[in-house]
Formats: C-alpha cells, structure tokens, sequence
C-alpha cells in the first residue's frame, strides 16, 4: 500500500518542487497550482476510502 501511494501522491508532490525549479512555459502557465489541487483533492478522496476499508472495533457500539 505505501508504494502504491508513494506512485499516487510522492510523484505529483516532487513534480510540484521540480516545476518552479526547472522553469520554462510549464512553470509559468499554471500546471503546478493544478497538480497540487489534484494532490489535495486526491489525498482527501484517498483518505476517506481508506478509513472505510478499516472495520470498526469488536468492541465498538453505534451511536444512534
């Protein structure tokens, strides 16, 4: 699971530092502001189907 996280949001994280360094009409026209709102959104969406994957405590009651 972490490698396949580090492919998911490792490599848009380090395209996002090597944009600005690198220059050029990439930097300039946006991308990296776009990569990192995909980032973002994608991180929460990623986190969320995560926790569902975790079952809940034997112990746990339901609040109702």
């Amino acid at each position: 699971m972490l490698v396949g996280m580090f492919f998911r949001m490792g490599l848009p994280l380090a395209a996002v530092v090597a944009l600005p360094q690198l220059g050029g009409p990439l930097a300039t026209s946006g991308v990296t502001m776009t990569i990192l709102g995909v980032y973002l959104v994608a991180l929460v969406i990623e986190t969320l189907l995560a926790l569902r994957m975790v079952s809940p405590p034997a112990g746990a009651m339901k609040v109702t």
